[in-house]
């Protein structure tokens, strides 16, 4: 998974149950029981590398992650990974309106992220929106630029984007 966001799911914004390896890159999770969990019985690998996680009401971060899990970042004590970074507050632009691109103030998650432009397992140099990283990754999965900009030089491709709630009765 990449560049994604679980807001608000009933239960777990990403449940890792898979018998394959699970990889997570500059993913988001705000607002669930556990952000990320990863069931203990799972074989494979579960790899998370800049994944944000916040306002979990139970943990951000649940069951043992990778020894390659890197950067990730919690409002609680338990990302993963070298280059943790717990017990943040994150600034997002408009959390009220779930708009959870990273804010430019922000000082929780902004310019803390590991490069991923050239992982071995899958490489990419751009966000959500399509703004390439450059030379700053951040944790999650935006890249904030200035106010309505776009980053410079990037070419943009048509992409097909949709938006998905899911809900659990």
């Amino acid at each position: 998974m990449v560049d994604c966001l679980a807001l608000n799911c009933e239960t777990v914004g990403f449940y890792l149950d898979s018998g394959t390896d699970n990889y997570l890159y500059n993913c988001i999770s705000v607002g669930n029981t556990y952000g990320f969990q990863r069931n203990t019985g799972v074989a494979g690998a579960v790899i998370a590398k800049n994944c944000l996680a916040s306002g979990n009401t139970t943990a951000d971060f649940a069951g043992t992650f990778d020894a390659a899990s890197v950067t990730n970042a919690s409002s609680d004590t338990s990302a993963p990974g070298t280059g943790k970074r717990t017990e943040q507050t994150f600034t997002f632009v408009d959390a009220d309106n779930d708009d959870y691109h990273l804010a430019a103030a922000d000082a929780g998650a902004k310019g803390f992220g590991t490069d991923l432009s050239e992982d071995a397992t899958f490489a990419f140099d751009d966000d959500i929106d399509g703004d390439l990283w450059g030379a700053s990754w951040s944790i999650g999965m935006d890249h904030p630029v200035a106010a309505g900009g776009l980053t410079p030089g990037h070419t943009y491709q048509y992409r097909q984007r949709a938006k998905y709630r899911v809900s659990y009765t």
